[in-house]
């Protein structure tokens, strides 16, 4: 989860996973490893300088999964110029 700050690292009070500040894109980059049945939550919490609430927009979330999450399978793969 990548959350964009207004100004200096955050000072992070509880972290499930890991946390670090990129400061050339000025955000907050949380990772947790394993989400699955055992683990299926996490929560941060970090304090700021105060802030327009809407600096802490766009949210950006990705994640990798080894299984696709519907049945679906790919019949042929074309290459377009």
């Amino acid at each position: 989860v990548a959350i964009p700050l207004p100004g200096h690292a955050p000072t992070v009070n509880q972290v499930d996973g890991d946390w670090r500040f990129d400061s050339k894109r000025n955000c907050l980059l949380w990772t947790i490893d394993l989400i699955d049945d055992s683990n299926r939550s996490g929560s941060m919490e970090f304090v700021v300088s105060a802030a327009d609430p809407d600096s802490f927009y766009p949210i950006e979330v990705t994640f990798n999964s080894k299984k696709i999450f519907c049945d679906i399978a790919v019949e042929s793969v074309e290459h377009s110029q």
